[in-house]
């Protein structure tokens, strides 16, 4: 609710300036050229040898470009453009499919970075020079010269169907340029502050036909369900976006409550714990590695990590700015200075023309985004303890409710089959709970409950107002119509509360600043509570304002993944004879890391099952009754923490098998990096049948396979060595452990009898 009233103020005080922002294009129905005079008294030719040129480079690739793009260059004129046409002297020439490219122009413009260029294969770049002549202004966007600059351009792309070989599409041609297109207020709003869910550019062009040219002043559009869908996608997976994070922070936080594996040499004298399984896997080892293991330095480290968390969640925003900024500055920067809502992509054409181009309201997101990871910061730096923290905001009512918007705790826990929620705390509390409330929605029985709790409200409250008197009744049928209405709104609300995740942590988060912020003050009386509320305001109006920030870049940042996703995979389909080998390598490059993560999982299972035998075979030998290195418990033996820990530290150290990991992943990249180039640029392996091609792919990637098996040696003689290894480190943890007992207890029996007289004893104790 809070952020819809943010929403409103925003539409509120941006109203005048969205009216001043957008404006209708110049529009104009279809118009012939060679049938309304507009070539009599003007006409425009490309020069000979930009002719040359251009049958020269069809010719040279055997009339296999589909797309040109034209930088065009008038001459004597002075060019003039309308306020719509961006980038006026790049025009765009395609003909039909399949051989042509005419679904491209439905596309926007980034089409080519976001599908890493593999939709850009077939297109090519080169000035033509344009002669004018006549005394006519040239107005790139208006309707004249439109037309003049088609029937120049299409012209010379005719003269190609005069070469041997070229396809007659080239007939039916197509001349573009790029345009403004005229949005909705309403749209523009959501274009400004939150993310643009419709196109605002597309192509106008004219279009060539056996004996005419038609000029339609309509823009060509990108399909709406797939510019549509990833908004309304990204707004409700942000909704959701809580359940993900807090599993995630409740399997840290589960893991670090389990015990650290040292990283080094050195063991753990002080730990006494016991092992069941094998606590190490790649998320463990990164976790423990940003988790502090002891008192020095503690805190600090704590808000290392959670300043990098917040960074974190603005890493695709980054990536999409330095993408478009190294390989589409110009364009962009073109959109900024027509005033296209960009989002935060127009960081691009720096701060002046950023702020007035996405979230206006704030300064831009320059502005918007420093305020945001400043308070984030700092309000997630200020607890000690973040699940001590947020357990203090969940509710934990057992009493009767007076709302379905208001159900105790363990009602929530019964309607939504997960029990026992009151019990719980921290993370795995909040987490059940927000499962809960979706949950529930679906069940039956609480929509019964709902609805009797609004019936047995109502004829409380009418018992109180008529007092049992029949002459009141009147007023029991004009409260019915009210009592509907007030009952569908509050079903609604339920609807909406339960559903959407983020509203319940957004509430436990206001609540426990609200706790905390009373805690801190509650001592300083009156004084206090003045505090009190001044601070809680300030912290409610970030919370939401950062809640709208955290909206906008979660949106914008699907929507970017989304769109690369969707042209990525168009353009393998596209070109699979010149995509195939990259996506097979690719795949195969997700497959061999995934094994990578896994095997360092499987290497220290196997190292702890392996240890756990050696410990049985010491203890059944019983050569070390002294030093209890396992116990049984149900059937299962368990080993102690510090001698596993001994037993990695000096067989397999962590280090040693992620630097070999990371090593062989990255050898294994470049190898398929360098095969895909070789297989992709070589014209001769083009030219393979299909299947050949397949069987060349997947042979290049079961190489790692097969040289693996080639150096393969005995697994059973592997095994018994590795096990005689663990077994003598086993014994030397055993011995170490109890020269250290003898030694301790050999000290004890010294200082008993320590004699201070004596200042050669005392020296030799001390040394």
């Amino acid at each position: 609710m809070m952020f819809i009233l943010v929403l409103s103020v925003l539409t509120i005080t941006d109203a005048k300036k969205m009216t001043k922002l957008k404006f209708p294009c110049e529009d104009w129905d279809k118009e012939y050229p060679f049938q309304n005079g507009v070539l009599n008294n003007c006409s425009m030719a490309i020069d000979p040898i930009s002719v040359t040129q251009f049958l020269f480079i069809l010719k040279s690739r055997d009339f296999q470009w589909e797309l040109f793009r034209f930088n065009l260059r008038f001459e004597p004129k002075e060019t003039f453009k309308t306020k719509c046409a961006i980038e006026p002297h790049i025009w765009t020439w395609t003909y039909p499919a399949p051989e042509g490219a005419y679904e491209f122009l439905k596309w926007p413009k980034e089409y080519g970075i976001w599908s890493f260029g593999l939709l850009d294969m077939y297109s090519y770049s080169m000035n033509i020079k344009v002669n004018v002549y006549g005394n006519c202004p040239v107005i790139i966007g208006g309707k004249e010269t439109t037309q003049r600059i088609a029937a120049a351009v299409l012209e010379m792309a005719n003269k190609s169907t005069t070469i041997k070989a070229a396809p007659k599409d080239f007939l039916y041609g197509s001349v573009c340029y790029n345009s403004k297109v005229f949005i909705p207020q309403f749209i523009y709003f959501l274009c400004k502050h939150i993310s643009c869910p419709v196109e605002a550019t597309g192509y106008r062009c004219c279009t060539a036909n056996e004996t005419s040219i038609v000029c339609n002043g309509e823009n060509l559009h990108y399909d709406g369900a797939w510019w549509v869908f990833p908004f309304v996608l990204g707004l409700l997976m942000f909704a959701f976006s809580p359940l993900f994070l807090v599993k995630v922070f409740q399997k840290v936080a589960s893991s670090n409550t389990e015990g650290h594996m040292q990283m080094d040499d050195t063991m753990n004298e002080g730990t006494n714990k016991w092992l069941s399984c094998n606590p190490l896997s790649l998320f463990s080892i990164v976790s423990q590695s940003i988790t502090p293991q002891n008192n020095k330095f503690q805190y600090c480290r704590i808000i290392l990590r959670r300043v990098a968390i917040v960074i974190m969640t603005i890493t695709v925003v980054i990536v999409q700015v330095g993408i478009h900024y190294f390989f589409d500055h110009h364009y962009t920067v073109e959109l900024a200075k027509h005033d296209v809502p960009l989002d935060f992509r127009s960081m691009v054409a720096g701060y002046q023309r950023s702020k007035g181009n996405f979230i206006p309201t704030i300064g831009g997101p320059y502005v918007g985004l420093c305020i945001y990871l400043f308070t984030t910061m700092l309000l997630v730096c200020i607890p000690r303890d973040l699940e001590t923290f947020i357990n203090r905001g969940i509710p934990n009512n057992l009493g009767l409710s007076m709302s379905p918007l208001t159900l105790d705790i363990r009602t929530k826990g019964k309607l939504g089959s997960v029990y026992h929620i009151e019990r719980q705390s921290g993370y795995p509390k909040l987490h059940n709970l927000m499962r809960a409330h979706i949950y529930m929605l679906i069940n039956p029985s609480f929509w019964s409950l709902a609805i009797q709790i609004q019936v047995k409200r109502y004829a409380g409250v009418m018992s109180n107002i008529t007092r049992g008197k029949v002459t009141n009744a009147i007023k029991i049928g004009i409260a019915i119509p009210y009592f509907i209405l007030i009952c569908t709104t509050e079903l609604f609300l339920s609807l909406i509360y339960y559903s959407l995740p983020i509203i319940l942590f957004f509430k436990i988060t206001i609540r426990s600043y609200y706790i905390g912020i009373k805690r801190s003050f509650s001592h300083l009386g009156t004084s206090g509570k003045v505090v009190h509320y001044s601070l809680m305001i300030v912290t409610l109006a970030i919370l939401v304002f950062n809640l709208y920030i955290l909206t906008v870049v979660f949106v914008d940042s699907l929507l970017f993944i989304t769109r690369i996703m969707i042209f990525t995979f168009t353009g393998f389909i596209a070109y699979p004879g010149n995509t195939y080998a990259y996506f097979v390598f690719a795949m195969t490059i997700i497959i061999y890391i995934t094994e990578s993560i896994h095997k360092i999982r499987l290497t220290y299972s196997k190292l702890f099952k392996y240890t756990v035998k050696s410990c049985v075979v010491v203890q059944n030998k019983n050569r070390f009754p002294e030093v209890v290195i396992a116990k049984k418990e149900d059937d299962f033996y368990m080993i102690s923490r510090e001698l596993f820990t001994y037993v990695v530290s000096r067989h397999k150290p962590i280090r040693v098998e992620i630097f070999f990991s990371v090593l062989k992943l990255a050898f294994i990249t470049f190898m398929f990096y360098v095969a895909a180039y070789v297989i992709v640029t070589l014209h001769r392996l083009t030219d393979l049948n299909p299947l050949t091609q397949v069987i060349t792919a997947l042979f290049i990637c079961l190489l790692p396979k097969l040289w693996r098996m080639l150096l393969l040696k005995d697994k059973n003689f592997e095994d018994i060595q590795e096990n005689i290894a663990i077994l003598k480190l086993v014994e030397d943890y055993c011995k170490q452990k109890l020269h250290i007992k003898v030694s301790d207890e050999n000290t004890a029996v010294e200082l008993a009898n320590f004699n201070p007289k004596e200042p050669d004893e005392r020296t030799k104790l001390i040394n």
